[in-house]
This record gives C-alpha cells, sequence and structure tokens, in this order.
C-alpha cells in the first residue's frame, strides 16, 4: 500500500506541472517600461524617436508635437494574425484644460478639416465619438450646456467628461444598464472606447486581438488638468496603426514626445479611416494637419476661452 501511494503521489504531481500554463503574455508586458530613446528597455521593446518637432503654440492653452516613432520588440504571441506596424506617425495635442472651451460638434461636410479650415477660433480637433451608417452619433453628446444625443449600447464603454477646469473618464456601459447623469457643471461629454487605461493606471485592455488601426485617444495627465489629444498612424498605411494592447504599452509609461510618465487614464476616442488631427501653429504656417481617410462627422473641437 505504501509503494502504491507513493506512485500515485508522483503521478499527480507530474499531471500538476505538465498542466501548469505560462505566465499571460499581457502580464508580461504590463511590466514594460517604455523611453522615449533607443535604449533597450525591460523585455526588450525598444522604441526609437526621430523627427521630434519641439512643442508649437497653437493658441492659448493648446500646444503641440509629433515625431516618428520606430518600435521594435513587441513579444511574439499567437493571438497576433500579422506583425504590428514598426513605425508610427505620434501626434500630441496637449490642453491646458482651465485655459480652454471644448465643444464636441457635428461637422461641416463630414469633416473635422472642414471644421478646422473654417472656422479659425478653433484651435485643434480631432475626430471624437463613433457613428452610425447616417453619421448619427453612436453613443452619448452633451456639448454647450446641451444634450445632443444620448448614451447608446454602441457608443462605448466610458465617457470624457469636462467639468469646470477639470476632464476625467467615467466607465458607462449601456448594455449592463449603465446610465450617465449630468451635473451642474458639466459643460461637455462624449462616449467613446474602449478605457485604454483605467483610472489609477492600470490597463484596460489585457489580450492581443490582432487588429491594426490608427487611433485617436484622451490621455489625462496631472490630475484632470491637462488633457493630451493624441494620433496613431502607420506612416505607410494612414487606416493601420497600433494595436490596443499595443498602445496601452505606449501610453502607459515614458511617451514618445518626453514625459516621463504616463497616461493617468485613457480612453480611445476612434480610429481606423477617422482618425484625423489638426492644431494651429503661431504664423499660420507649419500648422499640424494629418487629414482622415474616412468620413469624420463629429469632432472635438478645442478654443481659448
Amino acid at each position: 500500500m505504501t509503494a502504491r501511494l507513493f506512485l500515485t503521489l508522483i503521478a499527480l504531481l507530474c499531471a500538476c506541472r505538465s498542466d501548469r500554463r505560462p505566465r499571460d503574455a499581457s502580464r508580461i508586458e504590463a511590466s514594460t517600461t517604455l523611453a522615449a530613446s533607443s535604449a533597450p528597455v525591460e523585455r526588450g521593446v525598444r522604441l526609437e524617436t526621430s523627427d521630434l518637432t519641439a512643442w508649437i503654440d497653437a493658441g492659448p492653452g493648446v500646444r503641440w508635437r509629433s515625431a516618428t516613432v520606430r518600435i521594435a520588440g513587441f513579444p511574439p504571441v499567437v493571438e497576433r494574425a500579422s506583425p504590428p506596424p514598426t513605425v508610427l506617425s505620434w501626434a500630441v495635442v496637449r490642453i491646458d484644460v482651465a485655459r480652454v472651451r471644448m465643444s464636441v460638434e457635428r461637422t461641416p461636410d463630414d469633416a473635422i478639416g472642414a471644421l478646422w479650415r473654417g472656422d479659425h477660433t478653433v484651435l485643434a480637433v480631432v475626430d471624437g465619438g463613433f457613428f452610425e451608417p447616417d453619421h448619427s452619433a453612436s453613443g452619448l453628446v452633451f456639448s454647450g450646456g446641451v444634450a445632443i444625443a444620448p448614451p447608446g449600447p454602441r457608443g462605448g464603454s466610458g465617457v470624457l467628461r469636462v467639468r469646470g477646469d477639470r476632464v476625467d473618464v467615467v466607465p458607462l456601459d449601456v448594455r449592463d444598464g449603465g446610465t450617465f447623469a449630468p451635473t451642474a457643471d458639466l459643460s461637455t461629454a462624449v462616449q467613446c472606447g474602449p478605457r485604454v487605461i483605467e483610472a489609477g493606471g492600470a490597463w484596460g485592455i489585457h489580450r492581443h486581438d490582432g487588429r491594426y488601426a490608427a487611433r485617436t485617444v484622451a490621455c489625462v495627465r496631472d490630475e484632470g488638468r491637462t488633457l493630451d489629444l493624441i494620433a496613431a498612424w502607420d506612416r505607410d498605411e494612414p487606416r493601420r496603426g497600433p494595436e490596443l494592447h499595443d498602445l496601452a504599452t505606449l501610453l502607459a509609461g515614458p511617451s514618445p514626445v518626453g514625459d516621463s510618465v504616463g497616461c493617468e487614464v485613457a480612453l480611445n476616442l476612434d480610429g481606423g479611416p477617422s482618425t484625423g488631427v489638426y492644431a494651429r501653429a503661431p504664423d499660420g504656417a507649419g500648422a499640424l494637419e494629418h487629414e482622415p481617410v474616412g468620413p469624420t462627422p463629429w469632432g472635438l473641437a478645442v478654443r481659448a476661452r
């Protein structure tokens, strides 16, 4: 009996060891620290930044910077159907929330570029918010103190919310009965998703999906006093860009444009053929202009207060 019991115990130990699963790839990458340089970082992920512009003033409370970012060393995972983009164009519009007025607007000719060119009070504009085939908003739009569109099940899992001189991101899942109640100090809100970085810096994306698309993202900094509107796209294929999991990697750590820390919270605003960004320059020349490939019926516009 003793020998049989001993052999049974050995068999069980071997079975447990063979069934042990490898560490989840997303957890491995979550510890990655990225730097805006060509120096190697943990897990072999490297960022090499070139063509980095100086910060350019677009107007009171708004400045922007752009760069070309080469990425190497993302660990191979089985979920990827094809290799990720390795060269991204990266543009950041940085907003001092207390000094600007933000609004979500229906654009002329279904183009944020038309809004930017036709209204010179607009210091910067990006695509913001999903839309239906008839170009109506898929989710919540609240702007100028007015509710323009209600929350919707296809609108996304979060709301970018501007209240007074602060901005934040709040979860919203209409499919699970989530609701959104405007407050007296609410000036602007738009439903988008997914939440790429959760409040407190936790990742909102936990696995690879193999979907490479240009991205437009809201990145909250400085406890909501500063908002970065980020556009990232494949330099050679504007519709293409980072997978959401890789985007979380880039937003969680030191940024490609020189910030020592990542986003406190980040929300995907839109992407694919809709990604576009415009921001002015002091002399009217050399402005930031990335034209979307597709229609952009809704835009997040920034003006001076």
